[in-house]
Formats: C-alpha cells, sequence, structure tokens
C-alpha cells in the first residue's frame, strides 16, 4: 500500500484508534525504501540484461561479458548455499544449468571452451547439493557428468577435483579401496595442478587401509 489517500480512507473506515495510527505512521516511515536507490545484487546492469537476454532468447552468439555474468551468479549461489543450505537452491541451479547448456549453440572458439567448463562447475555444484541432501545416488550422476564436461573443456583442476569429492564420498561411506582409488585417480588426473585441488584426498591413503573394503 503505497498511496497514502487510499490509506488515510482504510484507517478511517475501520476507526483505527489514534495512536496506533501514529505508530503506524512512523513505522511506515522507518521501513520505506528510498527512491532510485541502486542496491548491490547480482543482476546485471540495464546494458548487460540486454545482452544476456538476446543470447538466451534469440541464440545470439555469446560474448565474454555474458559468461563473466554467469560465473558471478553461480558464484553467488554457492554462498547463498552457504547461508540457507541447499534445498532451496536446487530447481534454480537447475534451470540455470539448462540456461548454460543451451548457450552452446551460439558460442565459437574458446567460448565454446567457457561454455562447458561452466556447465562443468554447476554440475559439480548440483552434486555437491546433491550429496548434503544424502542424495548418493543423484550425486554420483552429477559428479559424472560434471567431469566428463571438465575433460571436454580441458579443465584439469575441475576433472580432479570431482574425482576428490567423489573420493570423499567413498571415504564418508566407510568404502576404504574405493576412497584410495579415487584419490589416487585425481592426483595423476592433474599431476602439475595446484596442490590445494588435489589436496582433499591425499589422508585417504592411509585412511583408506583400515576402512571396511
Amino acid at each position: 500500500m503505497t498511496s497514502l489517500e487510499v490509506r488515510q480512507r482504510i484507517v478511517a473506515g475501520i476507526n483505527v484508534p489514534l495512536d496506533l495510527q501514529a505508530t503506524a505512521a512512523q513505522l511506515a516511515m522507518d521501513t520505506a525504501p528510498v527512491a532510485g536507490l541502486a542496491l548491490p545484487g547480482a543482476a546485471p546492469d540495464e546494458d548487460l540484461l540486454t545482452r544476456v537476454t538476446s543470447v538466451v532468447n534469440e541464440s545470439h552468439r555469446v560474448d565474454a561479458a555474458t559468461l563473466d555474468w554467469l560465473d558471478r551468479l553461480l558464484a553467488e549461489h554457492r554462498r547463498a548455499e552457504d547461508r540457507i543450505g541447499s534445498r532451496p537452491l536446487v530447481d534454480v541451479m537447475r534451470q540455470q544449468l539448462h540456461t548454460v547448456v543451451n548457450l552452446y549453440a551460439g558460442a565459437r572458439g574458446r567460448l565454446t571452451d567457457r561454455v562447458v567448463r561452466l556447465a562443468s562447475e554447476h554440475a559439480q555444484f548440483l552434486a555437491w547439493m546433491a550429496q548434503d541432501q544424502a542424495q548418493t545416488a543423484s550425486a554420483l550422476a552429477w559428479y559424472d557428468r560434471s567431469h566428463e564436461w571438465a575433460l571436454e573443456a580441458g579443465d584439469a583442476n575441475m576433472a580432479a577435483t570431482t574425482l576428490s569429492m567423489k573420493a570423499h564420498m567413498a571415504w564418508s561411506g566407510g568404502r576404504g579401496t574405493r576412497c584410495v582409488r579415487l584419490a589416487e585417480a585425481a592426483r595423476w588426473s592433474a599431476p602439475e595442478r595446484r596442490r590445494h585441488v588435489v589436496g582433499l584426498p591425499l589422508p585417504f591413503r592411509a585412511g583408506g587401509l583400515v576402512l571396511p573394503r
């Protein structure tokens, strides 16, 4: 209710006491939005929004700015998942992945690899959320899809990450031999990459010797 005239007619019609009217008026002043205030968020600016919309709806060629924005949007969703949990985000991320996959037809050159890599990152996030909800079969399927796309995009880091996270699932499930094999696969799949990418499964080598096989 933003019209003061309409609000006053309602107040008069239901005989709201004067003391409550004063309290409501003060509360409205305290919570009213600031006109024209540009709030920071994940939404693109007007120019970028036009570009993204045209790319998605009309299958125009994909450009770097559109993919940059989708990268930032994925990062925002990851931060949101830390705060609100995975359940509210699953459907959103499925739809967002669908949008990314549809960009493939309009990508050219190096941007094609970026689209496939972005799809791999979305699939990895969906796998993590399924794992968080104890949906083991779904998580493994998404990790496999993420790994496949990572290989297609030539992203050894993401390929190793998916194997590392599958190793973690095996560890959690008490499958020691499977954990060690996946950990070793993660290590040799990205031998020259940063240590923190494949560092997760390294402690599992010793643990795998004592876990049930």
